[in-house]
């Protein structure tokens, strides 16, 4: 068997990787692979420069695969990969550049390991386009990757784009066992705690679980502007333009109560020594590189999910929502274009949500993006049975507005969505009004009109 590993972002060394792969080649179970230290190779890619975008490193990386002298041109040996971090989303890039849903069947991927990587983002990519990263890159004599902490930012167009494009890809018959495995520790004698994230509940000090899980949802709403929330409001539905869109088949998720995003002390792949071969990521990575049917798949996906269970069960378990609000003339709106409400109780009020449900919120200031990170149990109990929220967007008045939205649903709706450890993609299109006075005509005439001062109407052209 080959096997690759691939790093995170901002490794400058392969003492990255531990002696996790020794471990893994020591252990009496790795036998029947035919796995030797020999078929293992170590990833080392640049990621400390700030031109360096992930598709540039997806490219690289396929050149580097092909350049192998097993490989040619024209043709890779199969392998398997164990990704940490950023290594993650990077070989989905890859996969999904070079083959996509058309060409899985062909791709030579047997089996994708990826530990605490960071597929739907990270709450701390934001800290490193700071001025302090920057001063801190300056002085170790690198750059911090400004391209790829893009990417990681919590809602960026890189994490929107692949999601959508991947959430339906047929692993199983293409040939293609993802797994998912993720630490809940905090190693506190790693971090220099500047904020909260470092030891954020539902996360492993760099990346929440949701923030690594697959199994993600794709909501998509739209607003309609004949139809009124109650009879005379100038707030209108926000109603599903399709129903929610869920992966083909479920992606395997493990999470260890044990181990943490990166140290030496319980770090999910540098805290392990060449003779730890009953730890528990090692007999996992294992029991995934031996699976080789979907049948096989499905018995250990079913396994690691009670697993996670047991070991979140005196944990908070938590759910992110991506709002992506656009309108439909395809105007993306930015963060100060629009205030979006959560909503509770018979009323749909703004203050009935209980308390601590709101775990976090964060806007990516290049997309608009709002990111919350949400107490699922606390969203599963909300008031009477009722949930939604609301949009005001901005103008919502002249010649070009907007008129308020909102979405109502009964819990029973939302439990099937709003799912512990994943990611809902709310995509929301808003009707842009213009006024009836945006345009107009007039007889040709000897007196010229000025219409420098013309007023809105008020009313709308969609509405005549």
């Amino acid at each position: 068997m080959n096997l690759i590993f691939i790093h995170g972002w901002s490794s400058t060394s392969t003492r990255t990787y531990g002696e996790l792969p020794k471990a893994i080649t020591n252990s009496p179970q790795a036998r029947t692979l035919n796995l030797k230290i020999e078929h293992i190779l170590l990833s080392r890619y640049i990621s400390f420069n700030d031109q360096i975008t992930m598709l540039d490193l997806a490219r690289a990386l396929d050149f580097a695969l092909r350049d192998l002298p097993s490989n040619s041109e024209n043709h890779i040996e199969p392998f398997s990969a164990i990704t940490h971090s950023t290594g993650g989303p990077l070989i989905r890039i890859w996969l999904d550049h070079y083959y996509g849903r058309k060409n899985l069947d062909k791709t030579p991927l047997q089996h994708c390991i990826q530990l605490a990587h960071v597929n739907n983002g990270s709450a701390l990519a934001i800290l490193g386009q700071s001025r302090l990263t920057r001063i801190r890159s300056f002085f170790n004599g690198v750059e911090p990757g400004i391209e790829i902490l893009k990417w990681l930012q919590l809602g960026s167009n890189g994490q929107w784009y692949l999601n959508h494009e991947t959430h339906t890809y047929d692993y199983l018959t293409a040939g293609i066992y993802p797994f998912i495995l993720i630490g809940q520790g905090i190693d506190e004698s790693f971090y220099d705690f500047l904020n909260n994230y470092l030891t954020e509940p539902g996360s492993d000090g760099v990346v929440r679980i949701c923030g690594a899980n697959l199994n993600i949802t794709l909501l998509h709403l739209r607003q309609n502007p004949h139809e009124p929330l109650t009879p005379g409001s100038t707030t209108t539905k926000l109603i599903s333009a399709q129903p929610p869109k869920t992966n083909t088949h479920p992606i395997a998720l493990r999470v260890y109560n044990q181990y943490s995003h990166s140290g030496n002390n319980i770090g999910i792949m540098t805290s392990i020594k060449a003779n730890d071969i009953q730890q528990p990521i090692v007999c996992d990575i294992i029991a995934c590189l031996h699976i080789n049917t979907p049948k096989a798949y499905a018995t250990l996906r079913d396994s690691f999910e009670q697993t996670t269970q047991k070991e979140q069960q005196q944990t908070d378990r938590c759910t992110m929502l991506v709002f992506n609000i656009r309108d439909n003339e395809q105007q993306q709106l930015g963060k100060d274009q629009y205030d979006l409400f959560l909503l509770a109780g018979n009323e749909y009020k703004p203050n009935r949500l209980p308390k601590g449900f709101l775990k976090d919120k964060q806007f990516n200031e290049h997309t608009g993006r709002l990111t919350l990170y949400l107490d699922t149990s606390k969203m599963h109990c909300v008031p009477d049975q009722k949930i939604g929220f609301r949009i005001i967007a901005r103008p919502d008045q002249g010649f070009i507005r907007y008129a308020p939205a909102e979405y109502r649903a009964n819990v029973q709706h939302l439990t099937s969505i709003i799912q512990p450890n994943q990611t809902i993609y709310t995509d929301i299109i808003l009707h842009r009004n213009l006024d009836t006075n945006l345009y107009q005509f007039g007889p040709a005439s000897d007196d010229p009109i000025e219409f420098k001062s013309e007023k809105p109407s008020r009313n709308n052209i969609d509405d005549n």
